[in-house]
């Protein structure tokens, strides 16, 4: 939860972004991740808004 977090601090202090959602899910299962330690890799979920224009993206994050 500590990096969803500082993801969301990051997006919300580069205006005009407004975040709508962003998700930690498993890689392989799409799964919430609950403990980031417990998985190889993960899969940031996101989509912001910057000013009329949604942007959604999923990036890759290998621990």
């Amino acid at each position: 939860d500590d990096i969803k977090q500082q993801i969301k601090v990051m997006i919300e202090n580069v205006p005009p972004f407004k975040l709508e959602y962003l998700e930690l899910v498993d890689t392989f299962s799409l799964r919430t991740v609950v403990n980031i330690k417990e998985h190889r890799s993960i899969t940031a979920c996101i989509a912001v808004f910057c000013n009329d224009v949604r942007l959604i993206d999923n990036i890759e994050i290998l621990l």
